[in-house]
C-alpha cells in the first residue's frame, strides 16, 4: 500500500510539473508577442529588452532559447517605413543595421545543439532573405522612377541588407550538411522559396546555390528528390520562359541545374540508387518544356530548350558522360519499341489488345507478346 501511495504520488507531482511549465510555457509566448507587437510600434519601446534578448539566446532551456530565438528573428526581418524625412529614415533603420550584436547571436542558432531550434533559426533566415529581396526590389523601382539616389537613408538600409543576406547565405551553405535530414530538408525549401520568387531572390542566392543544390547526391532519398525537384522547378520559371522567347542573352546563370542533373543520373545508374526515370521526367518537363502547351505545337521551341540543356550539360566532363548515358537509355528504349511494333505488325496482330473482364465491367489495355515463329525467332 505504502508503494502504491508513493508511485501515486510521484505521478501527480510529475502531472504538476508538467501542467506548470506548460503554463510557464504559454505566459511567455504572450509576452513574446507582445514584446513583437511593441516593437512593430516603436523600436523604441523595448529598446531595453534587447540585452536580455541576447542573453535568452543563448540560454541553457531549450523552449526558452527556441521561443526567443523566433521572436528575434521576426524583429530581425521586420522591415520598417523608409522614405519618410532624413530624421524618420535614420530612425527606422532596420534592427540588424542599429543591434548588429542580435544579427550575430541569431546566426549561432543556426548551429544549435537542439533541432527545433536550428529550425526556428531557418525561418527567421527565410524571413530576412525576403525582406532583403523586397529592399532591393523597391530601392530598383525607385530607381527607375528618378527618385532612387534621392533616398541616402533607404540605399544605405538596403546595403545593410545585403550584407546580412551575404552572411545568411554562407550559413545556409553550411547548413545543407547538417546531420538532421529534416533540417537539411528545410535548407532546401528556404533556398527555393527565396530563389523562386523573384529574379532578386536568385541573383541574391546566386553564389550559393550551386552547393546547396549539390546535396542532390545527399545520402538520404528524400534529400535527393526534394533537390532534384527544387532545381528542376527553379530552371522552369527563370530560364526556360526566356528560352522559349528566344531571348538567351538575358538567360540567368544556371546552367548548373543541367550539369548536376546529369552527374546525378549518372551516380545514381551507376550505383543503382534508383531515382533515373524521376530524373528523366523532370527533364522532359522542366528543362526541356515538353509539358508546356506551346512545345507541342513548335519543333522551335523544342530545339532551343534542347540546345540550352545540352549546352549546359557538355560544359563538364561528369554532366558530359551522365548525358551520354541519358541518351544512350534513350537510343535504346526507342530501338526495343521499335523492334517490338515490328514483330506485331509482321504477325499481323494488334499492337494492344483491349480486354475487358467478364466480372468487371472496366476494361484494359494489355500487351500480347507475338506468337507466329519467326516473330518468336527475332525477338
Amino acid at each position: 500500500r505504502r508503494a502504491e501511495e508513493a508511485d501515486a504520488g510521484g505521478a501527480a507531482e510529475i502531472e504538476e510539473l508538467e501542467e506548470s511549465a506548460l503554463a510557464s510555457k504559454m505566459q511567455l509566448e504572450m509576452n513574446l508577442n507582445a514584446v513583437f507587437e511593441l516593437f512593430t510600434i516603436d523600436a523604441a519601446l523595448v529598446s531595453r529588452i534587447f540585452p536580455n534578448l541576447q542573453a535568452d539566446l543563448l540560454c541553457k532551456e531549450p523552449v526558452r532559447r527556441r521561443l526567443v530565438t523566433v521572436l528575434v528573428g521576426r524583429m530581425l526581418a521586420h522591415c520598417p517605413t523608409l522614405g519618410q524625412g532624413s530624421a524618420s529614415a535614420a530612425a527606422a533603420a532596420p534592427l540588424l543595421q542599429r543591434y548588429p550584436i542580435l544579427l550575430d547571436r541569431h546566426l549561432e542558432r543556426l548551429t544549435d545543439a537542439n533541432e527545433e531550434v536550428r529550425h526556428v533559426a531557418l525561418d527567421g533566415a527565410r524571413d530576412m532573405l525576403a525582406t532583403a529581396v523586397a529592399c532591393r526590389s523597391r530601392e530598383v523601382q525607385l530607381r527607375n522612377l528618378g527618385g532612387g539616389r534621392g533616398h541616402g537613408a533607404s540605399t544605405s538600409g538596403t546595403e545593410a541588407w545585403g550584407l546580412a543576406a551575404d552572411r545568411i547565405n554562407a550559413c545556409l551553405a553550411l547548413r545543407c550538411l547538417d546531420p538532421a535530414e529534416e533540417v537539411r530538408l528545410k535548407v532546401l525549401s528556404v533556398v527555393f522559396d527565396i530563389a523562386s520568387s523573384s529574379s532578386f531572390g536568385l541573383a541574391l542566392l546566386s553564389s550559393v546555390l550551386p552547393v546547396i543544390f549539390g546535396r542532390i547526391l545527399d545520402k538520404r532519398p528524400q534529400v535527393r528528390i526534394a533537390c532534384a525537384e527544387a532545381m528542376a522547378n527553379l530552371y522552369e520559371v527563370h530560364a526556360l520562359p526566356l528560352i522559349v522567347d528566344g531571348e538567351t542573352e538575358a538567360l540567368p546563370d544556371l546552367k548548373f541545374v543541367p550539369r548536376l542533373l546529369c552527374e546525378a543520373f549518372h551516380v545514381f545508374a551507376q550505383s543503382r540508387l534508383g531515382h533515373t526515370s524521376f530524373i528523366e521526367e523532370l527533364i522532359e518537363k522542366h528543362l526541356l518544356g515538353c509539358a508546356l502547351p506551346s512545345a507541342s505545337d513548335s519543333a522551335d521551341v523544342r530545339a532551343r530548350a534542347l540546345v540550352a540543356f545540352c549546352g549546359a550539360a557538355l560544359g563538364e566532363e561528369r554532366s558530359a558522360q551522365g548525358l551520354a548515358l541519358l541518351l544512350y537509355r534513350k537510343r535504346e528504349t526507342n530501338a526495343a519499341l521499335l523492334r517490338y511494333l515490328r514483330l506485331r505488325t509482321r504477325s499481323a496482330g494488334p499492337v494492344l489488345e483491349f480486354n475487358r473482364p467478364r466480372d468487371a465491367g472496366q476494361g484494359s489495355l494489355q500487351l500480347t507478346p507475338a506468337s507466329d515463329g519467326d516473330a518468336a525467332g527475332d525477338a
